[in-house]
């Protein structure tokens, strides 16, 4: 409703609103699995490599951006 409100009144164009939706939501939604997977990788004990744990980080990154693409297009 607001946002209908806002672009008929002329205030900033639809692609401008969700690319700025799409890039807040991407920062919160890598940044809480980043706190997440920090503790619970070095609590565990896994392996104490940096490079392992940079590889893991970025395999937990792609799931999380997979798993956003799927919810936002209803593909599960």
């Amino acid at each position: 409703m607001v946002l209908n409100k806002e672009r008929l009144g002329g205030y900033y164009r639809l692609s401008a609103y969700y690319l700025s939706k799409a890039i807040t939501e991407l920062l919160l939604s890598l940044v809480l699995p980043f706190i997440f997977f920090t503790i619970i990788y070095w609590m565990s004990g896994i392996n104490p490599s940096f490079s392992v744990y940079t590889q893991m980080l970025a395999m937990n990154f792609l799931a999380v951006i997979i798993a956003q693409v799927m919810i936002i297009t209803n593909l599960n």
